[in-house]
């Protein structure tokens, strides 16, 4: 499996064709990694990027561009507004979370 993380990291994210588009009510039926796609070195970054996310869609109702994976590894983005954040999930609308551990890249301005 994380061998697969690896190869998933290396493959540039904006490409959309390897970026299966997904709706928020796609996450209910979803599987997630038990444990985090990213080294701990890109952690941060990630946080950060979630925070601002999470700034932008409260102040401005901004959508963001999310790239995530799920427990066999496949490849999925969601462009939505992140409501909040926990330690472990974003909130989004509706009451759907996605955990912070499946969340490869943030792109803002989405």
């Amino acid at each position: 499996m994380v061998q697969e993380m690896v190869r998933v990291l290396s493959e540039p994210v904006g490409v959309s064709r390897r970026w299966q588009l997904v709706e928020r009510r796609d996450l209910d039926g979803m599987r997630f990694p038990g444990e985090d796609v990213l080294p701990v070195s890109l952690r941060i970054g990630r946080l950060r990027l979630l925070e601002q996310a999470c700034q932008l869609g409260n102040l401005y109702k901004t959508k963001v561009r999310i790239y995530f994976v799920d427990r066999e590894g496949n490849r999925y983005q969601l462009y939505t507004t992140v409501w909040g954040i926990t330690e472990r999930y974003i909130l989004l609308k509706e009451g759907r979370m996605l955990p912070i551990h499946a969340i490869v890249h943030v792109e803002l301005g989405g």
